[in-house]
């Protein structure tokens, strides 16, 4: 009687101190692919052959430095500041700028901006996407009608996953959409007026444009689209898009001319993270020092010895807030796996989501329901503890420790040698770990039996 005790009570005990950690884990986070992502970062990195992107980075000093006074949530940045980023990105031969900043109310200085991103010609800025309440659609609110004919909106949003329990509700973020279906807002104070003082829930309908449902491309997308077609207009875009995708969708990056496998652009793109956990792999440059070479060049004053034409010339460059109040922080697969602290910058995921476009990568998966994922796992799982049933406790658990382990590897490989196909084996492993306690206990209760 007390050796059966014993013995149960050890297998059990083997269980819990060669399955906790992996259950926890299986639990609470499971998700390989930040996994797989984290244990092969070291290896990453951007040759110059691929696709080039480069950050601009804003930040309160530069604010502060041209206008004398630091950006909060009731100012905005000087148009004119980015007036003159624009020229200067322009005159180092940038392909496409994007500006992750709205542009929703009038400022001093939008004449300038409108003059430099007309002579740029490929200017993407941030527009905002909405849903105050469930049962009404997305719409966004609109960049100012003065910059209509001198750059190409387009929605920033990423999809955040709810991340209370571990994170004290820092939003995650694995993926984002390429496009969206939305509604037009009438520009202007009526918007302005009512966004500052409204209830949030408040019915927005009577500020909504008439006939103005349209498809709207991610900043990604389009600054993609238009480096890989630079002579032509974004308008083509926003035909193709409408055409193709009202009231239905069933464009994919192929049919815009994006490289890599098809990808239907209604799906959510799971970001295929490529930057290191403390070193970015695309150059980033300071606006407050790109901003003073490129004034005393206009005045025929030396600029020193950094030249950052290489790091603009022909790539596509984001400008955005890296730190301060005006940068949003988000959670990624950086944070594996605690997921505690957000240091990711909308910015930053903008960068990743354009450099997968122009690269035709992305996170894939296995297209199946949950449930048969769950069943198939669980029936794998159940097989293979059949298959050493026989066999002692601690070499079951040893046996099927170095499966899980070696299916894991295998993943991890697979997902390297496709650049980013997730074959998670979570349920299989799952299915291992339930099977097994499962027959111990079966085992024990069946031995009690009269």
């Amino acid at each position: 009687m007390f050796a059966e005790f014993s013995h149960k009570l050890t297998a059990n005990l083997l269980n819990l101190i060669f399955f906790g950690p992996v259950i926890g884990f299986l639990l609470f986070s499971g998700q390989f692919q930040d996994l797989y992502l984290t244990l092969r970062r070291p290896f990453i990195s951007w040759s110059p052959e691929e696709p080039a992107v480069s950050l601009v980075a804003l930040n309160e000093r530069t604010v502060y430095l041209w206008s004398g006074q630091s950006p909060d949530n009731n100012t905005h940045t000087p148009r004119s500041l980015l007036a003159e980023l624009v020229s200067a990105l322009g005159a180092a031969g940038a392909s496409v700028i994007v500006i992750d900043i709205l542009l929703e109310d009038a400022g001093e200085g939008d004449d300038a901006l409108q003059q430099a991103a007309t002579e740029h010609g490929a200017v993407i800025v941030a527009e905002r996407v909405l849903q105050p309440l469930a049962d009404q659609p997305l719409f966004s609110i609109p960049t100012q009608p003065s910059f209509q004919d001198a750059v190409t909106p387009a929605i920033t949003s990423m999809t955040e996953e709810d991340t209370s329990f571990l994170s004290q509700g820092r939003r995650r973020v694995r993926s984002a959409p390429l496009i969206r279906t939305l509604t037009r807002t009438l520009p202007g104070p009526a918007w302005s007026e009512l966004s500052s003082t409204a209830d949030p829930e408040a019915d927005l309908s009577g500020l909504w444009m008439a006939n103005a449902t349209e498809t709207v491309p991610a900043m990604a997308l389009a600054a993609a689209w238009k480096y890989h077609h630079p002579e032509e207009p974004f308008g083509n875009l926003s035909v193709q898009l409408s055409d193709g995708c009202i009231p239905e969708c069933s464009q994919t990056t192929a049919d815009v001319g994006l490289p890599g496998p098809p990808h239907l652009l209604h799906h959510e793109h799971d970001i295929l993270f490529l930057t290191g956990a403390r070193e970015e792999p695309y150059p980033i440059i300071d606006a407050t020092e790109l901003l003073r070479a490129w004034l005393l060049t206009q005045r025929g004053l030396p600029t020193g010895d950094t030249d950052w034409t290489a790091d603009i010339k022909d790539r596509v460059v984001v400008v955005g807030y890296v730190s301060g109040d005006w940068s949003d922080r988000f959670i990624t697969a950086r944070q594996f796996p605690l997921y505690i602290r957000g240091d990711t910058t909308g910015v930053q995921l903008q960068v990743e989501l354009l450099a997968n476009l122009l690269q035709g990568r992305r996170i894939r998966s296995p297209r199946l329901p949950p449930v048969a994922k769950a069943i198939g796992g669980l029936v794998l799982g159940m097989l293979a503890v059949a298959g050493i049933r026989h066999r002692s406790p601690l070499e079951q658990l040893i046996i099927l420790l170095v499966v899980s382990f070696a299916v894991s590897l295998g993943g991890l490989l697979l997902f390297s040698l496709t650049d980013g196909f997730v074959a998670t084996p979570r349920f299989f492993i799952l299915g291992i770990m339930l099977s097994m306690l499962a027959w111990h206990n079966w085992l024990w209760l069946s031995t009690k039996r009269p």
